[in-house]
């Protein structure tokens, strides 16, 4: 018993010294370490995008403050014509991050970035933002962008639970109109009050016609000119009327994406598509729920199908026939069909970007190889461009020779013998490499990615010559290539490109230079404004090198792939 104590009372000695030098260690590693306490998650934290859909990194608001951030956001072109242009504004608002310095807590400028996303038509992203944003619950700006977003979207429910939930601001009509047509939706006692209380304060036609609807009366047609009365018409079974053409953008990209008429969503998706407002795959989902007249699905009836329709009824079914054929030939033939059937730069843009994975899939071929190559780079992939490129301009290998039976016996010995016979030259597939002009465009339109260029880009394509040498030598130069020489600097200044703000130039160029990523980016969107087509080279220049510089090398490229196919057409 003693032995065992002593060994007890030797290891509790040893614990404590052990104890004790674990905290003067402790100790020593606290003061070491500075610790800040966080900061309490900002409405500028969330995001609605993922990095594959184009995330900005978590930095995109380093070195901007609320001042700058808010003079940008208020510059942002709502919406653009430009496909590219709406992408680089979506990235800049849509991304998570730390918020600029000085707006941590700044409400106001929270929604300013929430409000102009859903004036440039990101209607399904606001919601998302909404939905992830913090005690948005007590900041009736925001949720009233986030009940808009998803009225828009048919998401009666889910509105109405945004109304419910909401701290401050209760008795505004907005949200008195909501809650009188949710509560009398669910037969809720307390319905006829908050009626009464949302009519005091004022006549509201689209109310009083979505009073209606939540009552249940017949109203034969609608045109509906509120989020509200929208969403009411979506839930009931009302025919909407809908003026296409006078769509806001927000309304146009909730009725493709959530609970709009489907007879016409192809149109819309199409125009939404069209605006850089949905996704090519989300304009694909929606073509392959397109149903061709009087057939069973089949891939030649689907090409015959198209073959006979228009407009988006035609694009639907070729690209659905491109996806379902199983002949390369075939498939490539209605690739290429939907490619020339491009009328403008735009539609070849979303034309590529659609029907990117089935050209990843085709069997290189000959065949239609330029025409692949550019829509691949007009696509945003130029991998797949060089890969077409290279098939393009290399000749096809001979055909194998082929083994027959003699039919006689030459030798006597009654055993046939093995005759080679090759495809005469007349018989092979000719090849016709493509002109040093269209190889020189080509190559001017993949340089444009960094990962792809060749050396000598800027001097290479300015000896190629041609009628858009000096601009695309100009684009390649933006985009990192070489310096501008001398000469192409005195053209450029000579050159009347029209009127550069000097003030929004310089102030791009210094967002770009402190890597102010988000601020780069809404300063080259408001820069370009309606359309890369109707900007001037300078302003083009400006843009695309300061978008570079920013890290945004991804847009960068968009806007000068963009920038190059509406000068060639």
């Amino acid at each position: 018993m003693r032995r065992f104590a002593l060994k007890l009372k030797s290891l509790l000695k040893n614990s404590a010294l052990g104890l004790t030098l674990a905290a003067c260690a402790g100790a020593a590693l606290a003061q070491s370490i500075t610790s800040e306490p966080l900061r309490p998650v900002d409405p500028f934290d969330v995001s609605a995008l993922d990095r594959s859909e184009g995330a900005l990194p978590e930095t995109l608001w380093r070195g901007s403050n609320a001042a700058t951030a808010r003079a940008a956001i208020e510059r942002a072109p709502a919406p653009s014509q430009s496909a590219a242009v709406n992408r680089l504004t979506a990235r800049a608002l849509l991304s998570g991050g730390a918020p600029p310095d000085g707006a941590a807590g700044d409400q106001a400028l929270a929604a300013l970035r929430m409000e102009t996303a859903w004036n440039i038509g990101f209607a399904e992203d606001v919601a998302e933002l909404g939905r992830r944003t913090p005690a948005i619950e007590e900041a009736p700006d925001l949720s009233r962008l986030k009940a808009d977003a998803e009225l828009s979207l048919g998401q009666m429910d889910q509105a109405c639970q945004t109304a419910n939930r909401l701290k401050d601001g209760r008795d505004e009509a907005y949200w008195l109109q909501l809650r009188a047509v949710c509560l009398t939706r669910a037969n809720d006692s307390a319905a006829r009050l908050t009626e009464d209380l949302a009519r005091a304060a004022g006549p509201d036609e689209n109310f009083d016609t979505a009073m209606s609807l939540a009552y249940g009366d017949e109203v034969e047609e609608v045109e509906p000119a509120s989020p509200l009365l929208l969403a009411m018409a979506l839930n009931s079974n009302t025919t909407i009327r809908l003026k296409l053409d006078e769509l806001s953008p927000p309304v146009l990209t909730a009725l493709t994406l959530g609970e709009g008429p489907e007879e016409i969503k192809p149109v819309l998706a199409r125009k939404a598509a069209g605006m850089g407002l949905i996704s090519a795959g989300a304009l694909a989902e929606i073509y392959r729920s397109v149903q061709p007249p009087e057939t069973e699905g089949v891939a030649a009836d689907l090409m015959a199908a198209a073959m006979n329709a228009e407009g988006e009824t035609r694009e639907a079914l070729m690209f659905r026939a491109a996806e379902s054929l199983t002949d390369p030939a075939m498939k490539a033939d209605a690739v290429a069909e939907a490619l020339d059937g491009a009328r403008t730069a735009e539609d070849f843009m979303l034309t590529a970007r659609l029907y990117r994975p089935v050209m990843a899939n085709i069997e290189r071929s000959g065949d239609h190889a330029m025409l692949f190559a550019r829509a691949a780079a007009a696509g945003g992939d130029p991998e797949l461009a060089e890969l077409w490129r290279e098939r393009a301009t290399t000749p096809p290998p001979p055909p194998a020779a082929s083994s027959l039976s003699a039919p006689l016996d030459a030798d006597g010995d009654g055993a046939p013998e093995p005759v080679s016979l090759t495809t005469p030259a007349s018989q092979r597939a000719s090849f016709d490499p493509p002109s040093d002009t269209d190889l020189a465009r080509l190559n001017a339109l993949i340089d444009l990615y960094p990962s792809a260029r060749g050396e000598l880009a800027v001097e290479r394509r300015l000896d190629e010559g041609g009628a858009n040498a000096g601009f695309e030598a100009l684009m390649l130069s933006a985009m990192g290539g070489e310096p501008l020489s001398p000469d192409m600097r005195a053209a450029f200044l000579e050159a009347d490109g029209g009127a550069v703000s000097g003030a929004l130039v310089l102030t791009l160029a210094a967002a770009a230079e402190a890597g102010a990523k988000a601020e780069t980016g809404l300063l080259a969107a408001a820069l370009l404004g309606d359309s890369p087509a109707a900007a001037s080279d300078a302003d083009l220049y400006s843009a695309v090198s300061a978008l570079r510089r920013a890290g945004l090398n991804d847009s960068a490229a968009e806007i000068a792939v963009a920038a190059v196919l509406v000068r060639r057409r």
